[in-house]
């Protein structure tokens, strides 16, 4: 019998799979090393995130490239990170040109109470009153608003 011989990934589901079963604490973990990694870094590469997180140890498998790769492509599909070539210049003057870099997406703006309905931009609403002849109940924009 050959002993020495190790089944292959496709069968075993490689690291990610932890006696057969899909180890999803562990690629949680993964996904917040990583995005602290990117966070603190602003701009940074798998290569990078790979030395940081083999150099704090902890992890019961050999860390490869590919891995964090797969862990970057999750976050990038959930919109906590996204993937960017480097110029070369600026925030990637550290990097090569066309180095792939991975950034922390940022959170998208809140727009105020006031702004979110029609009247809050509306340029006649200092002549607008509830028995005039612009009011609430004879608006175009607020009954757009109210059919969405």
């Amino acid at each position: 019998m050959g002993i020495e011989f190790e089944p292959s990934t496709e069968l075993t589901g490689g690291v990610w799979y932890q006696d057969g079963v899909f180890d999803i604490d562990m690629i949680e973990n993964l996904k917040k090393a990583c995005r602290g990694i990117v966070s603190r870094q602003k701009v940074t590469t798998a290569d990078d995130i790979v030395q940081v997180i083999k150099k704090s140890g902890g992890l019961q498998f050999e860390l490869k490239i590919e891995h964090i790769k797969q862990v970057l492509d999750t976050l990038c599909l959930e919109n906590v990170v996204f993937k960017v070539k480097s110029n070369g210049m600026g925030e990637f003057a550290p990097f090569r040109v066309n180095t792939e870099c991975y950034k922390i997406r940022p959170k998208p703006k809140t727009i105020g109470a006031l702004a979110s309905i029609p009247c809050g931009a509306c340029p006649r609403m200092s002549q607008c009153a509830p028995d005039g002849v612009i009011s609430p109940a004879t608006c175009v924009y607020f009954t757009k608003w109210l059919d969405f």
